[in-house]
């Protein structure tokens, strides 16, 4: 079983949280597909390219939704399969 790993905040993802994120830490939404796979998964864009990102996150209807933080790609991942171990087991985190 994999290990949980701690997000660093779980919010909801509004615009101005997330231009207070540092660059590079990891967004996941709480937000799933038919796999159990967040929608969206990625790392935090340089400040210049926030509004950028800030539109790829409206486009795919995350703003607003939960969603966590995570300080490396790694641990996110980790979590994810954790989530969905449990979900195949019937054991829902």
């Amino acid at each position: 079983m994999a290990e949980c790993a701690k997000p660093i905040a779980r919010e909801k993802l509004k615009k101005g949280f997330l231009m207070t994120l540092p660059t590079g830490v990891y967004i996941i939404s709480g937000v799933l597909n038919a796999n159990l796979k967040p929608v969206y998964a990625e790392h935090v864009s340089p400040r210049k390219q926030r509004d950028e990102q800030w539109q790829e996150i409206v486009r795919v209807s995350v703003n607003q939704r939960l969603c966590e933080i995570f300080e490396i790609k790694e641990l996110a991942d980790t979590e994810i399969e954790a989530r969905v171990e449990a979900w195949r087991r019937g054991d829902a985190r």
